[in-house]
C-alpha cells in the first residue's frame, strides 16, 4: 500500500525566557531549497497552552481571521522580507508574560483565502527569569 503525505509541518522545540524580549527569525525554502516568495503571505504563530487555549498570537495581519481572541494577538509582531523568505517574529519583554512552564505553538502560513499550512509546531518552554 502506498502512502501520499501532504503534512509539510515539522516539529522543532523553541525555549525562550519569561519577561525577556523574543526575536524569532526563520528562513522559508520550496521543496527545491530556494527561498519562498512570501509576497501576499500572512503568517501566524501561535502558543497555546498544553490543553490548546490560545494565551499569545503573532501574526502581520491586520485582519486575522484567528482573532476571535481579541488582544491575545500582536498583528505587529511578524515582518517579512518576502523575496528571501525570511520571516521575523519580535515581541517586547512586556509582551512576553508567560509564566514559567512547557506550551505548545505552530507557525502557520497562508498564501491566500482558507490556503493555510501548518509548517512548524513543538513545545513552547518558557524559562524562568
Amino acid at each position: 500500500m502506498a502512502t501520499i503525505n501532504t503534512d509539510i509541518a515539522q516539529q522543532i522545540d523553541i525555549t525562550a525566557r519569561a519577561k525577556n524580549s523574543f526575536n524569532l527569525e526563520l528562513q522559508v525554502s520550496n521543496a527545491s531549497g530556494a527561498a519562498l516568495d512570501l509576497t501576499d503571505y500572512n503568517v501566524y504563530l501561535e502558543i497555546k497552552s498544553i490543553a490548546g487555549n490560545l494565551l499569545k498570537g503573532f501574526t502581520n495581519n491586520n485582519s486575522s481571521p484567528y482573532n476571535n481572541a481579541g488582544t491575545l494577538y500582536n498583528v505587529n509582531a511578524v515582518s517579512l522580507i518576502a523575496t528571501s523568505g525570511i520571516i521575523n517574529i519580535s515581541e517586547n519583554a512586556i509582551g512576553m508574560d508567560l509564566s514559567k512552564g512547557s506550551y505548545k505553538y505552530s507557525v502557520k502560513l497562508e498564501s491566500g483565502p482558507n490556503q493555510i499550512k501548518t509548517w512548524m509546531f513543538g513545545k513552547f518552554k518558557i524559562n524562568d527569569d
